[in-house]
């Protein structure tokens, strides 16, 4: 399993979906996670502020349902607690690499101020990606600063030690970013359609979904 986390705007959800697209186009059988939305949950619980050990809970039965389904590697994309990091004990993965992905000042505010966000809420993200740089919640950590997409996922795939190293009859890796991958950041962010909305929940099996 591989995670990448970082504050909002940071291209977590874009770059995690271009390597899921590389895993499927290679054949592997993989499945893709936003976190975000498994803890859609109101009022959260006192004892679990920012619902992050529920995420952690529902994304390990959803890692089982892939498991079952033939799924072979696991990206999640979403943010995680700063102080403690992912709640590695709720998620049946024998191997769990979380790597950052964090954005110098301007390039976070306008990245995030792209979607429409106002100034409040801007200074939280920034107050947030502060604190995650001060933190070692994660394995591994890229600056995706005037980085591509394809740039930031081929970056992502080499800190991560070639990520996924797949074991087996099948041994395989993920394909190369092409040369003629995406060259910039969505902002904001282009909408799935509703077949990849779908395939986000799903195991890919060959092809580019949606």
């Amino acid at each position: 399993m591989l995670w990448l986390c970082g504050p909002p705007g940071v291209g977590k959800t874009t770059v995690a979906w271009e390597i899921y697209s590389q895993l499927t186009r290679a054949g592997i059988e993989a499945g893709h996670v936003d976190i975000d939305q498994l803890g859609i949950c109101y009022p959260e619980p006192a004892a679990d502020p920012g619902r992050h050990r529920l995420k952690a809970a529902n994304l390990g039965e959803v890692v089982a349902g892939f498991r079952a389904a033939g799924a072979r590697c696991v990206i999640v994309s979403g943010v995680v607690d700063a102080a403690q990091g992912v709640h590695a004990e709720e998620i049946p993965s024998d191997e769990l690499t979380v790597c950052r992905l964090r954005a110098d000042r301007d390039e976070l505010v306008r990245r995030f101020t792209g979607r429409g966000a106002e100034v409040g809420p801007v200074e939280a993200v920034l107050c947030e990606a502060e604190a995650m740089d001060a933190s070692d919640v994660a394995d591994v950590c890229v600056d995706t600063s005037g980085l591509s997409v394809a740039d930031a996922a081929r970056l992502v795939i080499e800190r991560a030690g070639g990520w996924p190293v797949l074991t087996g009859r099948s041994r395989t890796t993920a394909a190369a970013v092409p040369d003629d991958g995406p060259t910039g950041w969505p902002v904001p962010p282009e909408q799935p359609t509703t077949a990849q909305a779908r395939a986000r929940s799903s195991v890919g099996r060959g092809g580019v979904p949606g």
